[in-house]
């Protein structure tokens, strides 16, 4: 309803995973143990050591929300490596995702991917985490703290603050499940098309659990008032947050720009949808930076500057990696093309 295929955030598309119905798996159990042999990056990691912080992230070479994640995973490795965080990507077999295709895509990847990559070959790292879990899609994230509980479930983009809380110790798991109960109130809410009441929920959110899900909770409310009509309330939000919280975050900047710029009806300020997307592309990189472009050229395009919108549109062809990346792509500038030549 919120975003496009490729976007990346908490409550962004995922892509779909089949999974089992009875949850055993939930924040504040003992995580469970990693027994993969397969190790296609890093050094094989045989139990989780006391004292140390483990991210285990479940991804695929054709999943385009993974692709994506991954400069984000390998920056946060690099900024909590001397807090005694360790992130593991880890991924199993299907016939999209071959031991021999996740080796080159590793390869292909060098220093962008700078995380340990294990390859799950009988999927019971999978089963014992998604599927105990009760996690639909992927890339989805586990954080097990120094103690070796599972402190955090969710989406890798929407790390950032929990990791920081969780490595210092001050984070707080029962109330981060209460917040979760909440959470998925919202999702609840909105399925049912019940806006006011997903809304209602959402300000809770924002105003008690405001370092868990506020920043999550801001950006579904941004979306959701664009959703219903009210574009003057949204673009006064999503003004907060484009000089305040989410300027240096790509990944929140593309979505709110993405949002103003694909939602129809008045009201909506596209000299905002510009200055979100621009910034969005000057700190993003790899995929995500030609996400960026890619949203940047509609926002041209819904300003009616077909020129730039086709010169952006081939900038986000040129950083795409990945075969689905460049045929979305390309055919969306196909669409800018036409609409240029007037056919």
């Amino acid at each position: 309803m919120f975003a496009k295929l490729a976007r990346c955030a908490a409550i962004g598309t995922v892509c779909v995973a089949s999974v089992a119905f009875s949850q055993t798996l939930k924040v504040g159990d003992k995580a469970p143990p990693i027994e993969i042999p397969d190790w296609v990056k890093g050094e094989q990691i045989t139990g989780f050591e006391k004292g140390k912080v483990y991210v285990v992230e479940f991804w695929a070479t054709w999943c385009p929300p993974c692709i994506e994640s991954i400069p984000h995973l390998s920056k946060l490795q690099a900024r909590f490596k001397d807090q005694g965080v360790e992130v593991i990507g880890v991924t199993r077999p299907d016939a999209r995702n071959t031991r021999d295709a996740v080796e080159r895509f590793v390869k292909k990847q060098g220093d962008k991917m700078a995380y340990r990559v294990a390859f799950d070959t009988n999927g019971t790292t999978y089963e014992r985490y998604m599927v105990a879990a009760r996690q639909g899609g992927i890339p989805t994230a586990f954080i097990v703290d120094r103690k070796g509980s599972l402190a955090w479930i969710g989406h890798p983009m929407a790390m950032d603050k929990p990791l920081e809380l969780i490595a210092r110790g001050a984070w707080d798991a029962k109330k981060y499940a209460k917040g979760s109960a909440i959470q998925q109130q919202v999702q609840q809410h909105l399925r049912a098309g019940e806006f006011d009441a997903a809304l209602e929920q959402l300000d809770t959110l924002i105003r008690d659990y405001p370092e868990m899900f506020g920043d999550d909770a801001r950006l579904l409310k941004f979306q959701v008032l664009l959703y219903v009509g009210k574009a003057d309330e949204a673009m006064k939000l999503g003004r907060q947050l484009v000089e305040g919280p989410f300027r240096d975050n790509p990944a929140m900047l593309n979505l709110i720009a993405w949002g103003i710029a694909t939602t129809p009806g008045e009201g909506r300020d596209l000299d905002l949808a510009l200055k979100s997307a621009t910034r969005a592309v000057e700190l993003a990189e790899g995929n995500e930076k030609a996400d960026s472009l890619d949203t940047l050229a509609r926002v041209y395009f819904e300003r009616g500057d077909l020129d730039k919108a086709i010169q952006t549109q081939q900038k986000a062809i040129e950083h795409a990696s990945g075969e689905q990346f460049r045929a979305q792509f390309e055919q969306t500038l196909k669409q800018y093309q036409a609409e240029r030549d007037g056919g």
